[in-house]
């Protein structure tokens, strides 16, 4: 795209965000797709700003980011802050990434790109790098998962169509 004179900034991501109350829990039940893995945690609100940031920024284009959060965390981790939040888990079932990202199957090149990623949790206990770009480079802080629960459930217990599509 450089060649082509067509400005772009890309964020790389593998991190745990919100995502997980459209994609990983309903009625209690949270889904586990990366088995002993930990995620870095990502705050949605840091992720949004560093991209409006780059809009239009010259400064930015031609750029990749390594957008992560810095705080891994496991799926018991996880549980605990959304129980504790008020978000009952009575269990965690142990999922396959496809089964979780079904709506990335329609896109067959990425979902074929994206489920063998996601397999490398479960068969190497991969884990994303957590990464200081969001921090070193947009100057920005992340909220703890917990304070996001606190914060945004007004925001991500609302149900869109095309949630499916995160």
């Amino acid at each position: 795209m450089r060649e082509a004179r067509i400005p772009y900034t890309s964020f790389d991501i593998a991190p745990l965000m919100n995502n997980i109350f459209t994609e990983q829990y309903s009625n209690g039940v949270l889904e586990n797709y990366r088995g002993r893995a930990t995620a870095p945690y990502l705050d949605p609100q840091c992720l949004a700003t560093a991209i409006e940031a780059c809009v239009l920024d010259g400064s930015h284009y031609y750029k990749n980011y390594n957008a992560t959060g810095i705080v891994q965390l496991g799926i018991e981790q996880v549980a605990n802050t959304m129980i504790a939040n008020g978000f009952p888990v009575t269990k965690i079932a142990n999922a396959q990434y496809a089964k979780t990202h079904t709506a990335l199957e329609n896109y067959t090149h990425d979902f074929a790109l994206m489920k063998t990623l996601g397999s490398r949790y479960v068969t190497e206990n991969w884990t994303p790098h957590a990464s200081l770009d969001l921090k070193r480079i947009f100057n920005l802080d992340s909220r703890t998962f917990d304070q996001f629960i606190k914060d945004d459930q007004h925001i991500f217990t609302q149900n869109f169509a095309e949630d499916k599509n995160l």
